[in-house]
């Protein structure tokens, strides 16, 4: 938002805010001409963050009358709200990488260049990190890369990240199941005494 704001001149206003003088009518034109400047940076700034919200987010500053009230809103709305950041990160970057490849796909075929679905495929699997390797190799030595279409590797790609996202957290259940059987074991361990016979 900052860079936005900031491209079109308005930060400032966000920052500062803008207040309504008490008696306008007592300032002469050049400070007239000042407060429409300002009273319209900040007009400016307000429509900028009502475009760039949506509708949920809208309804939090729909009610404010000047961008530093909507900014100030923004930011308490959205405190509180970093595991869920953590847990859309993962799956927002890979929409984004998805979304971008078929970008560049599209760009290319605008500049009529005839690309074919395989190179395309084949880009997309060389530019996949190391957690998608073995899926790569399957891919590459178990289907037909020359009919298979982009969609397809994307729904393939989509359902091992979240096969690998389900163990994940069946892993991590696991860990934590273990973790709490086996420190009552050592605490029942070590609150019965440890006797010896004679033996």
């Amino acid at each position: 938002m900052k860079a936005i704001h900031s491209a079109h001149g308005v930060w400032e206003s966000v920052e500062n805010g803008y207040t309504v003088p008490e008696n306008e009518e007592a300032f002469n034109q050049n400070e007239r001409n000042d407060l429409e400047k300002l009273r319209k940076k900040d007009q400016c700034a307000l429509t900028i963050f009502h475009q760039g919200l949506d509708d949920d987010m809208f309804e939090n500053i729909a009610n404010e009358t000047t961008s530093k009230g909507a900014w100030e809103k923004l930011q308490r709305s959205v405190m509180g709200i970093d595991k869920v950041k953590k847990r859309l990160t993962p799956t927002l970057r890979d929409e984004f990488e998805t979304l971008l490849m078929k970008e560049v796909t599209n760009q290319i075929k605008r500049l009529e260049e005839a690309v074919m679905d395989v190179r395309v495929i084949d880009k997309i699997l060389h530019s996949l990190t190391k957690k998608f390797w073995h899926v790569v190799v399957a891919i590459k030595e178990l289907k037909d890369l020359e009919a298979m279409t982009i969609d397809e590797l994307n729904d393939s790609l989509r359902e091992h990240e979240e096969r690998m996202n389900h163990d994940d957290d069946v892993e991590q259940g696991r860990n934590q199941w273990y973790e709490r059987d086996h420190g009552q074991e050592e605490q029942t361990q070590k609150a019965q005494p440890n006797y010896k016979g004679r033996g």
